[in-house]
């Protein structure tokens, strides 16, 4: 019987009996190249002279102990990453769920719907609140009502902002009244959007790795392990 320590997952097929007839979806062969390629560990194996055309070698390490100690380590991760998924997914939910109550919002003020039908009555207030991206959607929010009801209704006040828009450095490059608001809304919707996804893609190796552990465990007290 000869023994090897392996570290590479091209090093250990040399030594797994007929392996190009196993099935692409073999459990235990997926496992060790997950092994090698996650963890970067090591195998101890022995190796059979006249083993027969259908066996594994025998795997002593990692051991039962190590790969028992894996699969802890890594639900507590687990559960940490189930943690921050949830909370990312709250903040994404109350971002999505402030803009919709923004829309209904709005849709009860006054402001609004004078605001919509100047829109379609007055081709002189639509070009003014078009060329200065009035952000009427903003108009239940406190800080903003002030500005846009002397907006609506004023327009001495509203020729007075145009003018400030068309002039001023700070709208050179942007025309948007409310761009800082706006890339605030739209920086959390989309960080807590993309932190959701991580936190998906992180909780899914999680549990590949434990899935590769166990797989691992049927096989490091030693047992043979046949070829179907």
């Amino acid at each position: 019987m000869d023994f090897k320590i392996i570290t590479s997952f091209d090093e250990m097929e040399k030594y797994i009996s007929n392996v190009n007839a196993l099935p692409e979806n073999d459990r235990r062969l997926w496992a060790v190249k997950r092994y090698f390629e996650r963890h970067r560990g090591i195998f101890y194996i022995s190796v059979v002279k006249d083993r027969k055309q259908d066996y594994w070698p025998f795997l002593y390490y990692p051991t039962k102990k190590k790969l028992n100690t894996l699969i802890e380590e890594t639900k507590q991760t687990l559960d940490y990453m189930r943690s921050a998924k949830g909370f990312w997914k709250k903040q994404y939910n109350k971002s999505k769920k402030n803009s919709f109550s923004s829309l209904v919002k709005k849709c009860s003020e006054p402001i609004y719907w004078q605001h919509y039908f100047n829109m379609l009555l007055n081709p002189v207030y639509k070009k003014a609140a078009n060329e200065v991206n009035l952000p009427i959607h903003l108009v239940s929010d406190s800080k903003w009502r002030g500005m846009l009801k002397m907006f609506v209704k004023n327009p001495e006040y509203r020729e007075q902002l145009l003018e400030t828009v068309r002039d001023s450095i700070i709208y050179a490059k942007d025309k948007r009244l409310a761009k800082h608001a706006d890339l605030v809304k739209e920086f959390r919707e989309n960080i807590s959007k993309q932190k959701l996804s991580e936190a998906d893609s992180v909780v899914l190796e999680l549990n590949e790795d434990i899935s590769m552990a166990r797989e691992l465990l049927k096989w490091t007290t030693g047992n043979k392990y046949k070829v179907k």
